[in-house]
């Protein structure tokens, strides 16, 4: 069993009467004989006061231990989230940058793996688009184009809000790459303008992808699985891996991703028949206001059940070396290669 300070506390309460208590029952009996108080009154006011004095100390002593106990367990969850906003590595409470992060732990304890997970947990960022890899992240409600248009992606006018993958820019208008989190160390969101840091296209704000770099002098690895049903719809399952090798213990290192996300569809195209009616005054206007007699229209050939899957495949590779005399790793040379295919209601993006 677990003790504290309050149950010393009441344990020598217990025992002998405290220095303050004593204090204070001579002082009101003093002051009771000067004024010629009657002694009744006096002892049963002393009695008063001691019993509660001694109820207050003994309801403050589990306070004390309650207390004692909130902050160990307050220290042992608090730990400093370190990160690069600035280009370099700080503390996150040393950034005078308005700045949200989502470390590794919170990014697997709330199951997030894409963008669209993610914007459930940030405040004021939310993304428009006609689908997965194929929206537009907006802050502050700051736009530079409407969301949702199909031409978007070839006319449509730069973003404001950059997507960073590490140091490497990857915004493009109507296209925010939905970068599938696999082996994601953490997950940065600034606000803007960050033009200065991060150049064009940041404006509004940045949102950073900083992956896992290779290990030189540990072996690990992690596999994470998963199945789900969807009413209605068709069955879900994920699969990601990642492996990190030491080729040279403390020069070289590799650290490999692997990744394929299936995510069944649940909205059926059921069959329908179109027929243009008599009074159709669109139609009619162009054949001198009569509606010519056709062939009614279907979908016979487009009906099928759950057709909007969305699957996430791909890969990394990182490679990690420190040049031979070098004793920081600062002072070292990284390659990183990703490549992602992702496909939504069966169409690649």
């Amino acid at each position: 069993m677990r003790a504290c300070v309050g149950d010393e506390r009441r344990v020598e309460l217990n025992r002998r009467p405290s220095a303050r208590r004593d204090a204070i029952v001579g002082l009101v009996g003093s002051l009771s004989k000067r004024l010629g108080e009657n002694m009744n009154f006096t002892d049963k006011l002393t009695v008063s006061i001691a019993g509660i004095l001694g109820t207050t100390s003994m309801i403050a002593a589990p306070i004390a231990c309650a207390a004692t106990t909130t902050v160990e367990g307050t220290a042992d969850q608090l730990q400093a989230v370190i990160v690069t906003a600035q280009r370099r590595a700080q503390n996150s409470q040393s950034v005078p940058i308005t700045l949200q992060t989502l470390t590794s732990q919170t990014l697997t304890q709330l199951n997030i793996s894409t963008i669209a997970d993610a914007l459930r947990y940030l405040p004021n960022v939310t993304a428009s688009g006609t689908g997965p890899a194929q929206s537009e992240i907006y802050m502050r409600g700051l736009a530079t184009n409407p969301g949702g248009i199909q031409g978007s992606g070839a006319v449509g006018t730069f973003p404001n809000v950059a997507v960073y993958l590490d140091d490497q820019s990857g915004q493009v208008p109507g296209r925010n790459l939905d970068i599938y989190v696999a082996d994601i160390q953490r997950i940065e969101v600034l606000e803007g303008p960050q033009g200065t840091l991060f150049g064009a296209g940041a404006q509004a704000g940045v949102v950073r992808y900083i992956t896992n770099k290779p290990v030189l002098d540990r072996t690990e690895g992690n596999v994470d699985a998963g199945y789900a049903v969807t009413a209605h719809g068709d069955p879900s399952t994920n699969l990601d891996a990642t492996i990190n090798l030491p080729i040279i213990r403390g020069k070289l290192a590799v650290r490999a991703v692997i990744f394929n996300d299936n995510r069944g569809g649940y909205i059926n195209n059921v069959p329908g028949t179109f027929t243009r009616a008599p009074t159709d005054k669109a139609i009619a206007y162009y054949f001198h206001g009569v509606v010519p007699p056709g062939p009614s229209l279907n979908n016979d050939n487009l009906v099928a059940r759950a057709i909007n899957p969305v699957t996430y495949k791909g890969g990394r590779v990182e490679a990690k070396i420190v040049p031979r005399g070098v004793v920081y790793e600062s002072w070292i040379l990284a390659r990183s290669t990703r490549a992602q295919l992702t496909t939504a209601d069966n169409r690649a993006g």
